[in-house]
């Protein structure tokens, strides 16, 4: 009976991520004058948490701005700082920054690593990066001893 039930949890953990990765939807990643991703994520510099599908640590949560929130993380004070150096900071709007670097993965530039340094270090890395001056869409995979997650995130330019 144990065995049967770590496998249903363990079939649902499977097929929430297999729908959290089929709901990023095909767009179009319209760039205007011509910019590559990096100076589209530089240029608008701030970026806000729109939107929010993850699995942490096996527990399925949502976060939309003005709407759902079962994350228990404050998304919608939370905003990435990126500078044309590699630098850059999340805040978490309680006054608390972290400093973090990044580097482009592939010459597409659809894939980031980021280094974030809080109390401990994380790896964070994205994926099927889609970018635009209106918005920012990526798959998030965090390994972690203190945090396992796989995440669907949408950010617009913070204003």
């Amino acid at each position: 009976m144990i065995v049967s039930i770590i496998m249903n949890k363990n079939l649902s953990l499977l097929v929430y991520a297999i729908i959290l990765i089929s709901s990023c939807k095909n767009e179009v990643n319209i760039q205007s004058e011509n910019l590559t991703n990096d100076q589209i994520l530089t240029k608008v510099k701030t970026w806000k948490f729109e939107k929010a599908r993850s699995i942490v640590n096996g527990t399925a949560s949502y976060y939309e701005r003005n709407e759902n929130d079962t994350t228990m993380i404050p998304f919608s004070q939370c905003k990435f700082n990126f500078n044309e150096d590699g630098t850059g900071f999340l805040t978490n709007g309680e006054e608390a920054e972290w400093p973090f670097t990044f580097t482009w993965l592939n010459i597409e530039k659809t894939k980031l690593k980021m280094i974030i340094k809080q109390k401990l270090t994380f790896t964070v890395l994205w994926e099927n990066i889609l970018i635009n001056e209106k918005k920012l869409s990526y798959v998030e995979f965090i390994d972690h001893p203190e945090r396992l997650s796989l995440s669907y995130i949408e950010l617009t330019p913070y204003k």
